[in-house]
């Protein structure tokens, strides 16, 4: 397999059709998403007795509909609140992702077979069912890191448990114990992750190009990666390697666009607070300046690199692909010659 010849191309892809810039934008937005944590503070305790120096005696302990239940229920609501919020967002990035990466994926294709894509094409490819199917593929593997995970590292946690004995040699190899089993989790993890990353590539275009069911993509993708590992971890280091050298020049890039953040949304905040002596109002006005000016211009050159990452991967799959066709073409017998009739 040529890898340069690929990675060229890929370039080239990247720069000439502009198309897929967009939804390299929305695969770069998307994938930008990132969770937050919730730290309840500064709740009351309500003791029994010492009221402040009240004259009216001891305060009664909490009971059902007190003033402490009260906190507590709303402390809850407000907890659940922004876990179903972080649930949502996941869920629509994830979508955003999928849809874009079907997008990607087959407009690629299609460059490679006409010379020539659309977003209107890009629109219609992610809307059918290989984006729902890819889609899917995405959930299912996302839960399956989700369930799967947690557990490990809970299940090498467990030894530490032995805290709880409050006997110094339980303690101590119940913490070695849960160090130890630790640190073999994390280097599992950290193996499988980098072999799901090369599976999922050829997945989804199992799935978007050779147009498969969920399960099926998951099977071939597998079964295509075994059988052509050297290629595919080849293609992987590659694109490791410049991934690396992406992000060390994305450092300077971060830093231009901080500046131009800082020149776009500064001068409206300090007239801001000129005007109205409020850290508030200079907030309200040179914040959203600020992030517009500066996340907007990193989201599209990352986009772009994604564009050429995928189109890096898309490449790769029907070169494998070509290469599993070329050998069944050549096997097929020459034709048998013509008889000539015997005279009579």
């Amino acid at each position: 397999m040529d890898f340069v010849k690929i990675l060229k191309r890929s370039f080239a892809i990247t720069v000439r059709y502009r198309a897929l810039w967009l939804f390299g934008f929305i695969l770069a937005l998307a994938g930008g998403g990132g969770g937050g944590n919730f730290n309840p503070g500064g709740s009351s305790s309500y003791r029994a007795g010492g009221n402040g120096g009240g004259p009216s005696g001891p305060t009664p302990g909490p009971y059902p509909g007190g003033p402490q239940w009260l906190e507590v229920g709303t402390i809850l609501l407000i907890v659940a609140a922004i876990v179903a919020f972080i649930i949502l967002i996941v869920t629509v990035l994830m979508i955003l992702q999928a849809l874009a990466r079907t997008a990607i994926i087959g407009m690629v294709d299609e460059v490679e077979e006409t010379e020539q894509t659309s977003v209107r094409s890009g629109l219609h490819i992610l809307w059918s069912r290989r984006g729902l199917n890819l889609l899917l593929i995405e959930a299912l593997t996302t839960i399956a890191w989700i369930i799967v995970a947690p557990a490990m590292v809970i299940t090498a946690l467990l030894p530490g448990a032995l805290i709880l004995t409050g006997n110094v040699v339980l303690i101590v190899a119940g913490v070695l114990a849960a160090g130890i089993l630790l640190l073999i989790v994390i280097a599992i993890l950290t193996i499988v992750g980098v072999a799901f990353s090369i599976v999922m590539e050829i997945v989804r275009r199992e799935c978007v190009l050779g147009e498969k069911g969920v399960l099926e993509s998951i099977h071939d993708g597998i079964l295509t990666v075994r059988y052509h590992l050297a290629d595919v971890g080849l293609m992987w280091l590659l694109m490791t390697g410049i991934s690396i050298a992406w992000s060390i020049v994305m450092i300077p890039a971060g830093i231009i666009c901080l500046i131009l953040g800082l020149l776009i949304g500064g001068p409206p905040a300090i007239l801001a607070y000129a005007a109205s002596h409020s850290w508030v109002a200079a907030a309200v006005i040179g914040a959203p300046l600020f992030l517009i000016a500066m996340i907007l211009p990193l989201t599209f050159i990352n986009g772009l690199y994604l564009v050429f990452q995928s189109s890096a991967w898309t490449l790769t799959y029907r070169e494998i692909r070509a290469q599993e066709v070329a050998p069944a073409v050549d096997e097929v017998p020459p034709p048998l010659p013509e008889v000539e009739p015997v005279p009579a």
